[in-house]
């Protein structure tokens, strides 16, 4: 008797609210983002901005306070975040991981930037 296996592909696209497009490649976790900087920075947030990365479920945005070792973390769902409750005129370095089903990324490039004074 001879068995007949029937495979069916199907191909993902993910379209993020930025318009930006990503596809799942390949069985392993996911190629790290690129090309972190920042949109805006205010006295207590910074809007971050990166590039895809492919076969990205959700990103991890990793942060801390150089000054002090403090580490944080979000999660975003598209290429680009606000981080809120920063302290004024305050040191941060920033770095994003994607993550999918079988893991996360190595980290995108490490991007430094120091809140705004509040005016007085």
């Amino acid at each position: 008797m001879t068995w007949l296996r029937i495979v069916k592909e199907i191909n993902i696209r993910v379209t993020f609210s930025s318009g930006q497009t990503t596809t799942p490649s390949s069985e392993g976790p996911p190629s790290a983002p690129t090309g972190l900087i920042f949109r805006e920075v205010t006295a207590d947030s910074v809007t971050l901005e990166w590039h895809l990365a492919d076969d990205v479920a959700y990103y991890i945005i990793k942060y801390r306070r150089p000054d002090s070792g403090d580490v944080f973390s979000d999660v975003a769902y598209g290429n680009e975040w606000t981080i809120v409750g920063l302290e004024p005129d305050t040191e941060y370095d920033f770095e994003v991981l994607g993550v999918n089903q079988f893991g996360s990324s190595a980290p995108s490039n490490t991007a430094s930037v120091v809140t705004l004074g509040i005016p007085g």
